[in-house]
This record gives C-alpha cells, structure tokens and sequence, in this order.
C-alpha cells in the first residue's frame, strides 16, 4: 500500500502505538515489533528465521514458515507487511486537480493506458503525491502491484496465522525509515531543492529512492543484486 496523498511519512504524528513490521525476504524473514509514536520508538523484539529460496510454490511457503518463526509468541499490534517493489510497475502522472479523495476515484483508470503487460484490473493500484503539477493539478507517483502474487503470499502467511492489516512497498518502507533516522534532515551549506539518492542493495534487486527535502520524488528497482551473480555462477557450474 502506498500511502497516497501523503507527502510526508504517514507515521510521523505523537500517537502512541504498538506495531509490527515484517520483511520476509530472500533468503531470511525479518520481524520487528515496536512501541511508541513516531518520534520516539521502543524496540520491543527482533526475529530473524532463513528461508530456502527453490521453486516459486515451495519459496512463498517456506517464506511464509520463516516469518511465523521470526514472529515468535505473543506479538502484537498493527501488522504490516512489506512487499518487494521489484513486484510493482511504477508509472508518474500529473492529474489536473488535487484532493486524496478525488485522486483516488480516477487514478485506475488514468494509468491503465500506461501498463501494457497486463490488466489494471488484476492489479492493486495506488498513489503516492509528488506535488503540485502545473496549474493547480498534482504530480502522482503510481504503482500497480499484480493481485495473484501478492494472494498468494497473503494466503501463506494466513496458514500460519499471521494475517497483515496493511501492505507497504519496501521502497516506501525505505523512505520512512531514512526519513526516522534523519538522513533528509537539511545541512547549513545544502543548496535548495538538493536532492538525496538512498540505495538499499539486496540479493535479488536495488531499490533506489530520491528525496528532495523530505519528499519522496522519485522511487525505482533495479531487478539485479549481490545474490544475482552468486547464483548464475552456481547455475553455469552445475
């Protein structure tokens, strides 16, 4: 889920909650459950559980087994699972009128002319705004995530009864997190409108997101990583 209409990271507010992030990875499922508001969190837990990466059906399983792992007992809170953008087609677009509201009703139907490789109706579409377009209209970043795969994560991670109330792109996960940590926080000597590139190198891709000020512009996934070279070596000598 993209946060649309956010122009800031949409948990930076003073309310207090429990939440629970989960990351189940390529290689290892990743779990953290926090405590707290936005300014001021407490780590509560941390898992780490390895995941053997095989087939398609037999990956999404065991990924699924690793997260219950990871999770351990008595978790609790706001559950949210972050999904690979590497999954995700991204497209801009510039709508002629602003409102979360209004966007939202027509934004489907606007990008469907974008995405050639398969229908907008098999696919969860979502916003993030940029900013201001030309003529009082918004500048989107959309991205459109294809329903079947995403199902069929969401259903193996139900069979060990973990059930997300909320589905974030890793890149979008990405931007909070730098964003918690300061990384946009403004120098003296920056120029304005300075742009920061924050690069997450994983096994399997690259996600890239630029930020200028606080604002994420611009967010893309380059689907090669460390782990890439590492198994076409292994599959060439097999």
């Amino acid at each position: 889920r993209v946060q649309g209409g956010q122009s800031t990271p949409y948990a930076a507010t003073g309310e207090r909650m429990r939440t629970i992030g989960i990351d189940p990875g390529d290689h290892a499922a990743k779990v953290v459950e926090l405590d707290g508001s936005y300014k001021k969190t407490r780590l509560l837990h941390v898992g780490l559980a390895p995941a053997q990466s095989n087939d398609a059906a037999a990956r999404t399983e065991s990924r699924a087994e690793a997260v219950a792992v990871a999770m351990g007992e008595g978790r609790r809170g706001h559950i949210t699972l972050a999904h690979p953008c590497r999954e995700a087609m991204l497209r801009p677009l510039e709508l002629p009128f602003t409102g979360r509201d209004a966007i939202r009703k027509v934004v489907k139907a606007e990008i469907e002319g974008e995405i050639q490789s398969g229908s907008v109706d098999d696919m969860i579409v979502d916003f993030h705004e940029i900013g201001p377009g030309a003529n009082g209209g918004t500048k989107l970043l959309v991205a459109a995530v294809p329903k079947l795969g995403l199902k069929a994560v969401l259903a193996g991670l139900a069979a060990h009864k973990v059930e997300p109330e909320s589905i974030d792109l890793d890149n979008m996960a990405l931007w909070r997190a730098a964003h918690w940590a300061g990384v946009f926080a403004a120098e003296a000597d920056e120029a304005p409108g300075a742009v920061t590139a924050v690069v997450d190198l994983g096994s399997h891709s690259v996600n890239v997101i630029l930020v200028e000020g606080e604002n994420l512009v611009e967010m893309r996934t380059l689907r090669v990583g460390d782990g890439v070279v590492a198994d076409d070596v292994r599959h060439g000598h097999l």
